[in-house]
């Protein structure tokens, strides 16, 4: 009984934004915004939204899609897994990167590790790497995969996390919107590289 509350309170959450005030006050405007009574510490989730008025859902414009720049420069099998993506929620670009960048961005994160400019956090994750690496951040913010996010996410997109991993999590599948709520809901999209 007591350990349901304390996971619905998510106090470790609580205890941590408290003391992450200047990272989290921007979101207080917002929270006024849409009449919701929440502190910069409080933790949000869907259940927040409920009384908010629903926004319509946002569907990939297919021809917005193919005038991309991303589109016209990939194979058919591509073209056919970006323009699948509205039935499938997903999407895969098996050419994105070359081998050489797979090498390099490898190198360069086992670079940071091994020369702790990046720690180990929640086993075999490390947090926020593209902020050390000039290649990484090269990569995430490729003008291509930007427009192409923004086509699928109906708007502008901002990069909020990375996590590289130095071997396989095995984590189970789980939802990531339960950590990371968007309002609409939807808002939040995943871009994943196989780098071995």
């Amino acid at each position: 009984m007591i350990s349901e509350i304390i996971k619905r309170l998510k106090l470790s959450y609580l205890v941590y934004n408290f003391f992450h005030k200047q990272s989290l006050i921007h979101n207080v405007p917002l929270y006024k915004k849409y009449g919701l009574r929440k502190k910069y510490y409080s933790s949000i989730s869907s259940l927040d939204f409920k009384g908010l008025p629903p926004i319509p859902q946002i569907s990939a414009n297919a021809q917005k899609i193919k005038s991309s720049k991303i589109f016209n420069e990939i194979d058919e099998d591509d073209r056919n897994s970006i323009l699948s993506y509205n039935q499938n929620g997903y999407l895969i670009l098996k050419k994105y990167l070359s081998e050489s960048e797979v090498d390099n961005i490898n190198s360069d994160a086992e670079r940071l590790v091994h020369s702790h400019h990046v720690k180990e956090s929640y086993g075999n994750r490390y947090l926020q790497i593209v902020k050390h690496s000039k290649l990484i951040q090269k990569i995430a913010s490729d003008p291509k995969l930007i427009e192409l996010v923004n086509i699928l996410l109906d708007g502008e997109s901002y990069l909020f996390q990375s996590i590289h991993f130095i071997k396989g999590s095995e984590q189970t599948t789980h939802s990531d919107s339960y950590h990371m709520t968007t309002y609409p809901e939807g808002g939040l999209l995943g871009i994943w590289f196989a780098l071995e």
